[in-house]
């Protein structure tokens, strides 16, 4: 409703703005003057009120001072009350009529508390019972009701009242201006006296006095109006030449009909000047523009980029060649087809909703999606779109992303070929980063080797994990030997390669290690076994020729020492018995090297065997003064030959007693650990330096004085016999030899506990 009532009130108004001054002037001088029209009525209605008030208070004390002896007292009037009620109003009527006529307009009357009425009044009934409603406090009810109440005064006759008696509403809902007056004699409330205004004398002389003013104004008015008339129309001829010289020639403008405007005109003819310039301008931007246009056709045509123009509907509406090119489509087939028509089934929602994302005003950038080549084929598009909503088009931009997308994937391919090889290798690995100087990536077998965690080695330099670093000019480094300690201090011997490669544009060093230790140990044993086979060899073939002729030798010596003569000479007979018996062991010994088969092999119990001699060694180690303490783990059974152990066993023992002084403990344990079972033995002795170490097992190496050299030889024979290795583990204080079986674990032997790592 508003909306129509402005557009109403702006059709109504005229668009000229001379007009418009001309009927805002007329609008002001109407609203002037009936303005004033009501403030001048107003103050008459006030003024007349004002005076109309001093003239009832003036009548009505007149008529006060008029009241007879009579009239104050009507008891002392003989009748009865209507008798006495016409008495009073005879004798007050002449009063109240003399003073009507005194003060024309006015209605006077009394009201006698006496007799319960009004008992004279000049004329119009109905005043006096407005004034006696008022007087005696029923205001406001309504005019009805008045007449109810005071028909139950007494002395009232209204039976000739009309309820259609005009009420002259004025001033604070008041039906007339009236005034009542109280009549005292003696200190004794004995009438009232009463006076109305005419409400039609009361109109009537205000209307007048207003007319006055009216007419006045009126005149002064319409003056107004004819004044503003020709104002305007000369006003108008003015404005209307200015025009015409405007348009014509600003030289010429009448600067002295509106001298007001004289800075308008200079600024309208530096507007001018600066226009021509502009358009000069203009007209070169517009040719600029021309060109600009032309050459942006001609990159739109040559673009191998597709480029193009999607109505709001989603439907093409231009596009380069380039499209036609890609996809095969020719122009009839391409033209008012949807975009979706082309679009890949899995991606069309995808579409769809950056579809709706234009719609609103956002741009999309890189979203790849099928687009279908008319052979059936779908390639990946990366589109980039930017909605005109006000021109309702959206711009976008495609680039064939099938080329980088499958050497992306081959890329993916070669990296997981790659990563698989790198961390599934058994064989440790790293990545070295030149420019920061550090490693950049392990793999799982390098952790596992060298006892790190990831996060102690990656970002480290090489210097700090003690590691072999590559000078700048190597790029390929092929099976350099080299030696690493683990993080437990074990020595291992690595064969290393590397090549410099890039990872990310970082130049890097891809090493890939061969831990050769075993290796190496293996060359060694192999060259001690060698030195074994050779000492066995001269033993099978030289120990039958030498021991025949010993026991020849020593079964004369012991008929020799039988004689009696021989008797003074006993301990040199039982001496060479001795040594030739020393002999025979040590040829004993000799044979046993040469043994490349196990006696008698048996699936028995380790721990039996060594319950079996613990007897034996423990009585040897209290010989010394020493303690034998047995660690026996739960352990399956082994395929062992009961002979060779138990001569394995005793020569370790015997050395760990004799390395030990008194009061030391021997320790004899067996435990699984992972694949193998372990026999321990661990004396407290001073320990074995380390440059001898390797040259325990080599035959005829003692350190004793009365030592062979083929205890800890046979020893290691007899543990290759059984697929074992013995390693020696040896510090300060205290030495271990280890035994370590190899053992397949089966169903039945996985509840077998293992030996916990430190």
């Amino acid at each position: 409703m508003g909306l129509k009532a402005n557009l109403s009130w702006g059709q109504f108004l005229p668009q000229q703005i001379t007009k418009r001054i001309l009927y805002s002037m007329v609008v002001l001088v109407v609203l002037h003057t009936v303005i004033l029209t009501g403030i001048v009525h107003l103050g008459f209605l006030k003024k007349e009120r004002f005076e109309r008030m001093k003239d009832l208070q003036t009548v009505t004390a007149e008529l006060d001072q008029r009241l007879s002896e009579q009239v104050i007292h009507p008891e002392s009037i003989r009748g009865d009350w209507e008798e006495r009620s016409l008495i009073l109003e005879k004798t007050l009527r002449p009063e109240t009529e003399a003073l009507s006529q005194m003060y024309p307009g006015l209605v006077i009357g009394y009201y006698s508390n006496a007799l319960g009425r009004t008992v004279a009044y000049s004329e119009r009934h109905e005043y006096h019972i407005r004034v006696i409603d008022y007087t005696l406090g029923l205001h406001p009810l309504s005019f009805l009701n008045n007449l109810r109440m005071v028909r139950e005064l007494p002395g009232f006759d209204l039976e000739t009242v009309k309820p259609d008696i005009p009420v002259f509403d004025n001033w604070r809902n008041d039906p007339m201006i009236y005034i009542s007056h109280s009549v005292y004699r003696e200190g004794w409330l004995v009438g009232y006296c009463w006076a109305v205004v005419k409400p039609d004398d009361f109109h009537t002389a205000v209307l007048l006095r207003t007319a006055e003013i009216i007419s006045i104004e009126l005149v002064l008015a319409i003056l107004l109006i004819f004044e503003a008339w020709r104002f305007f129309t000369r006003f108008k001829g003015e404005i209307e030449g200015f025009g015409q010289a405007v348009v014509l020639d600003t030289q010429k403008l009448p600067r002295e009909l509106l001298p007001e405007l004289n800075p308008l005109l200079e600024k309208l003819e530096s507007d001018t000047r600066s226009i021509k310039l502009v358009q000069s301008s203009l007209s070169k931007e517009i040719a600029k523009r021309v060109r600009a246009e032309k050459e942006l056709n001609r990159f739109f045509d040559v673009s191998v980029d597709i480029l193009i123009l999607i109505d709001l509907s989603g439907h093409l509406r231009r596009w380069n060649p380039a499209l036609e090119h890609r996809f095969g489509y020719s122009e009839e087939e391409l033209a008012d087809v949807p975009f979706t028509d082309f679009v890949h089934p899995d991606d069309i929602e995808a579409v769809e909703t950056e579809f709706r994302w234009l719609l609103s005003g956002e741009p999309t950038v890189g979203e790849e999606i099928r687009f279908r080549s008319k052979d059936g084929n779908y390639r990946w598009m990366a589109w980039n779109a930017v909605p005109d909503l006000v021109d309702g088009t959206i711009y976008a931009v495609g680039r064939d992303m099938t080329a980088r997308r499958q050497s992306v994937e081959d890329l993916r391919v070669s990296e997981e070929r790659f990563s698989k090889a790198f961390y599934a290798n058994p064989n440790p690995m790293y990545i070295y980063c030149i420019d920061k100087d550090c490693l950049f990536e392990v793999n799982e077998s390098f952790l596992r080797i060298t006892g790190w965690r990831r996060e102690e080695v990656i970002g480290r330099s090489l210097q700090e994990l003690h590691l072999s670093k590559p000078s700048p000019r190597e790029k390929v480094i092929r099976n350099r030997e080299t030696y690493f300690n683990t993080q437990n201090g074990e020595k291992r011997i690595w064969l290393l390669s590397a090549e410099q490669i890039e990872l990310g544009s970082r130049p890097c060093y891809l090493y890939a290690i061969n831990d050769i230790t075993e290796l190496r140990w293996l060359e060694k044993e192999m060259a001690r076994l060698d030195r074994l086979n050779l000492v066995a060899q001269m033993a099978a073939g030289i120990g039958h020729e030498i021991r025949n002729p010993m026991t020849t030798v020593r079964g004369f010596l012991q008929i020799l020492a039988a004689k009696d003569e021989s008797i003074h000479n006993k301990n040199y007979y039982d001496l060479m018995i001795e040594e030739l018996d020393r002999a025979n062991s040590i040829i004993t010994e000799f044979l046993s090297l040469a043994k490349s088969k196990v006696d008698d092999p048996k699936i028995q119990s380790l721990n039996q065997i060594i319950k079996t001699l613990y007897p034996m060694m423990e009585a040897n180690a209290s010989l010394g003064k020493q303690f034998l303490r047995l660690e026996l783990g739960q352990i399956p059974d082994l395929l062992l030959g009961e002979k060779e152990i138990r001569q394995l066993l005793l020569n370790l023992v015997r050395n760990g007693l004799e390395a030990m002084t008194a009061g030391q403990t021997l320790t004899i344990k067996t435990y699984l650990d992972s694949d193998s079972v372990v026999l321990a033995v661990q004396d407290e002795g001073p320990g074995i330096e380390s440059s001898l170490l390797e040259k325990l097992g080599t035959p005829f190496f003692t350190t004793k004085d009365q030592g062979t050299g083929l205890g800890l030889a046979i020893c290691h024979n007899i543990a290759a016999r059984h697929q074992a290795v013995i390693i020696v583990e040896s510090g300060n204080q205290g030495t271990t030899f280890y035994v370590r079986f190899p053992f397949t674990p089966s169903t039945e032997t996985k509840g077998y506990p293992k030996k916990e790592t430190e």
